[in-house]
This record gives C-alpha cells, sequence and structure tokens, in this order.
C-alpha cells in the first residue's frame, strides 16, 4: 500500500499505520512530498490518514482524500 501524506515523518507514519491496523509495516510505503517550511509544523498523523487507510483496505480498491481550506 503507498500512502501519501503531507508530512515531515513518513517512517514514523508508516510506523504508526502499521502499529494499529495490523498490517505489515514493510508493506507500507508512504510517500512525502515537498510540504516546505515555515507555517507550523507536520508532525502529526491525522485521524483522515486511518480512515483512507482503513476504507481503502476494505474496499480493496485506491483511496483518495483531499481537503481544501473552506
Amino acid at each position: 500500500m503507498t500512502v501519501y501524506s503531507s508530512t515531515q515523518i513518513p517512517h514514523i507514519v508508516r510506523f504508526l499505520l502499521a502499529a494499529t491496523t495490523g498490517a505489515p509495516e514493510h508493506k507500507i510505503r508512504v510517500i512525502a512530498p515537498d510540504v516546505g517550511g515555515g507555517f507550523g509544523g507536520k508532525l502529526a498523523i491525522t485521524p483522515e490518514e486511518w480512515i483512507t487507510f482503513a476504507v481503502s483496505t476494505k474496499v480493496g480498491r485506491p483511496v483518495k482524500y483531499t481537503e481544501t481550506r473552506r
């Protein structure tokens, strides 16, 4: 499973997803695009990441979650 996350801690996201969902850690790949710096830390994993991971696992297909400022 490949997870794209705007985080600064992709290894911790992978570990937490594996530890809380039972998925093997070596089967999870977290890609963190260039998120820049400055406007607050990106050192957390959000509930939306767990939900998206769980839904994708359940339906067996890729799932995309997009959030706007609105």
